[in-house]
């Protein structure tokens, strides 16, 4: 039984580190293009990534995330964020404030 949980957990840690690897790439061709889109419009768009990855993950696994698993995930979005130039509120909401160009233009 050790060895078929331990096959087990490995499966699981291999899979989730594809699905990273997935999410990853999705996430840099996302925030890639941001100089080429509004950031607001990549924001929204990683968050569809995001989605769609945990969906993927979880029908992979068989199996919800666990909290630890969808705290990496949604870390690795925010980092995309901050790079954009969002900022986290207090009550945890994203923002990002325009230039005044932007405001003008947009």
């Amino acid at each position: 039984m050790g060895a078929a949980s331990g096959v087990a957990i490995a499966a699981v840690v291999i899979g989730g580190l594809a699905v990273g690897v997935a999410l990853g790439t999705a996430l840099r061709k996302v925030f890639g293009e941001a100089r080429a889109i509004r950031a607001e419009e990549a924001a929204v768009e990683g968050a569809l990534v995001l989605r769609r990855a945990r969906a993927a993950l979880e029908d992979e696994l068989g199996r919800p995330l666990t909290q630890t698993e969808v705290r990496k995930m949604f870390d690795s979005y925010a980092a995309n964020l901050v790079q954009l130039g969002f900022e986290q509120q207090a009550n945890g909401q994203w923002y990002r404030s325009r230039s005044a160009i932007e405001r003008l233009l947009g």
